[in-house]
């Protein structure tokens, strides 16, 4: 991420000249997040990177004023946002945090005096923390949020640069614990982490962590925390880190396994409900993401492992591994289930770890049904497929049922339908075509839509449409001459549907094959359509 985020910066210099100052603040930071990892054979990041930290401080400090503070971009403007102050300043302390006695950052530093660069953005953030104290006043709102990342960012002992007393007190770090119903869980999970004490945190947010954690909905080797409670769909990743940051944090949860789960959430690059994911300076999200992941691989261990992972069962072995580095792939290996022992026993498999890291285990089965099934088959996914003829006038549908009788030449319309109770990341629907059927390839002598922007080149359906679900379904579409596959990138809780046409070609009595749909990195996450009969009649004269 750091050669892509250093990349971005100089793309967007040779093409329109500048770059996000969100970037630049957040290349101060990653350098030290892999150095807090053993990588072998990993290049020197640190001085690989110091050019670019030393530019970016630099233009951090010119574009900021010593009034209004840092400006997204370098054009002049008598507005700055707090939030470009703020995760400016958390980049800057972090990267203090995590290079902390590093000789690259003391060179930085004399590069640039970065006191004065530190007191202008703290200046800048308690300047907009006034005036919006002062319009509450006449209006009766403020934002309790833009408090609480001050508060996590400048510590709960921070000290405002006004003197005026009212405000002081209105501002002040126990006026925001009395406003915590007004906050957002992010803002909440925040005032957890920077409260956390010894692994324990006040009666009061002991309370919003456990509302957190029962928002967490669990689906396989992974879990979220639910966008609200009762909701499906998952905060944004930025939310997810700054959460999975406090909850790991207190003694409550070290080592609750649902805990695991959101790192591995984090890790696997989820979506998120939110559409800030996509649009805005992803950069800001991009980078809790990193440092949570950092802060819970350190509590684990796993920064620097040394972890030697075995498996046995019937006393032979199937499985060893070696972990003595964070750059390495997963362990794999795939048995025969009569490698397990024999067919009459259910196996019980032994797993052994010693040293330090942790290790996350995952046991699958390659699911094939030995009989057809006339309900849906549900593993975390319910799909359902039906065909109707499609009408060569007005192209209306008539349903198929069991008492009907198709036509080779008709064409037909099959729609699968998957449902999900929970956001997932990667679909994929296989379509076995039966004996009576041939799919109409859509991409022959058709246009395939193309949508550009300077991140996105291809037709992303999620992110040209973040409020409208009905448009994402299955946007990638593959006919073969056996099945048909469909896959999705993100598939938000809830139905989403693809279709495809076919002719029908061979008379017969032919059974409908079930439709497999499964999560790509998670394929025990899974489900079968209902197997029916279709009947073919004999072609018409």
């Amino acid at each position: 991420y750091q050669r892509r985020v250093h990349g971005d910066i100089q793309n967007d210099i040779n093409n329109r000249g500048w770059s996000y100052s969100s970037y630049h603040a957040a290349s101060l930071v990653i350098p030290y997040l892999y150095k807090t990892y053993k990588i072998d054979g990993n290049p020197d990041y640190l001085s690989e990177a110091e050019w670019t930290m030393g530019n970016s401080i630099n233009i951090l400090n010119e574009r900021t004023h010593d009034e209004y503070g840092l400006g997204e971009t370098p054009y002049y403007s008598r507005w700055r946002s707090l939030y470009s102050n703020t995760f400016a300043l958390f980049s800057w302390n972090q990267a203090n945090k995590f290079g902390e006695g590093d000789d690259l950052l003391k060179r930085v530093k004399d590069r640039v005096t970065t006191e004065p660069l530190i007191q202008r953005w703290t200046k800048a953030i308690w300047s907009d923390i006034l005036e919006w104290y002062d319009l509450s006043k006449k209006y009766g709102n403020f934002n309790w949020d833009a408090l609480a990342e001050v508060y996590y960012v400048l510590g709960v002992n921070a000290k405002p640069t006004f003197d005026d007393p009212a405000a002081l007190k209105a501002v002040s770090y126990e006026s925001l614990l009395t406003h915590i119903n007004d906050l957002s869980d992010q803002s909440r999970a925040m005032l957890i982490s920077i409260s956390t004490k010894g692994k324990q945190t006040t009666p009061q947010l002991t309370a919003v962590a456990k509302k957190l954690y029962d928002q967490i909905r669990v689906q396989g080797r992974t879990a979220y925390v639910a966008y609200k409670s009762g909701s499906q769909n998952a905060q944004s990743i930025e939310t997810q880190s700054i959460i999975l940051m406090a909850l790991g944090g207190l003694d409550l949860y070290y080592n609750d396994p649902l805990i695991e789960k959101i790192a591995n959430y984090i890790a696997e690059d989820k979506k998120g409900f939110s559409p800030r994911y996509y649009y805005s300076f992803s950069a800001r999200s991009s980078l809790f993401r990193m440092i949570a992941l950092t802060v819970y691989d350190q509590r684990k261990g796993s920064t620097i492992p040394n972890l030697e992972l075995s498996a046995v069962t019937n006393q032979k072995s199937i499985f060893q591994a070696s972990f003595k580095t964070a750059g390495q792939e997963p362990a794999e290996v795939t048995k025969d289930w009569s490698d397990l022992g024999n067919n009459t026993n259910i196996p019980i498999i032994h797993f052994k770890a010693t040293g330090t890291g942790e290790a996350s285990i995952n046991l699958g089965l390659n699911f094939v049904p030995a009989k057809t099934y006339s309900k849906p088959v549900y593993f975390g996914l319910f799909v359902e497929k039906t065909i109707a003829v499609v009408d060569p006038v007005d192209e209306h549908l008539t349903q198929y049922h069991s008492n009907m009788e198709l036509i080779p030449g008709q064409l037909v319309k099959v729609t699968l339908q998957v449902t999900s109770p929970d956001d997932l990341n990667g679909v994929q629907i296989v379509d076995p075509l039966p004996s009576g059927l041939e799919a109409i390839d859509p991409n022959v002598n058709a246009p395939v839509p193309v949508m550009y922007s300077r991140r996105v080149s291809t037709w992303t359906p999620w992110i040209w449409y973040p409020f409208s679900p009905d448009y994402w379904g299955f946007s990638d579409k593959e006919v073969k001459k056996d099945q048909v596959l469909c896959h999705t990138s993100y598939m938000p809780a809830g139905t989403q549907t693809c279709t495809y046409n076919a002719v029908v070609v061979t008379s017969g009595v032919f059974s409908l094959p079930p439709t497999k749909a499964f999560a790509t990195q998670q394929p025990e996450l899974m489900g079968l359509s209902a197997t029916y009969k279709v009947t073919v009649g004999p072609r018409q004269q």
